[in-house]
């Protein structure tokens, strides 16, 4: 049985807030605002390539087929295909896209100073 297509957006800004190499894991976070409460966070684990802008007006999510990658054939991914999912990451101006084993996402109220709770290792 096919695990149900990974689907996501929010309306919200977002900025690639941290990568960390270790554990390949991408974090990106909307920060709580006066018109926003929480705090959202989208992490890609197992990250094995990334093209991505820094800032998103707005965010959505979804899985794709890697020939929909732009200059895909740059890519040399080996024996990765075989456990890595490819995600578009588009916002309301522009499109990237992530290769990674999984993502999860998570709302709660912590501000900027505070770790992300989705890194184990309490990553801010």
């Amino acid at each position: 049985m096919n695990s149900p297509l990974f689907e996501y957006s929010s309306p919200r800004e977002f900025k690639l807030w941290r990568y960390t190499v270790s554990h390949g894991q991408l974090l990106l976070r909307s920060s709580k605002r006066d018109e926003a409460s929480m705090r959202l966070e989208v992490l890609f684990k197992g990250v094995h390539w990334i093209q991505l802008p820094t800032f998103f007006d707005g965010l959505a999510i979804g899985e794709c087929n890697i020939e929909s990658i732009p200059a895909r054939e740059d890519l040399d991914l080996g024996p990765a295909l075989s456990w890595h999912r490819c995600f578009r990451v588009s916002s309301r101006t522009t499109n990237g896209y992530v290769i990674a084993s999984s993502v999860f996402v998570s709302e709660d109220d912590g501000d900027d100073c505070a770790p992300s709770s989705l890194f184990v290792d309490g990553i801010r």
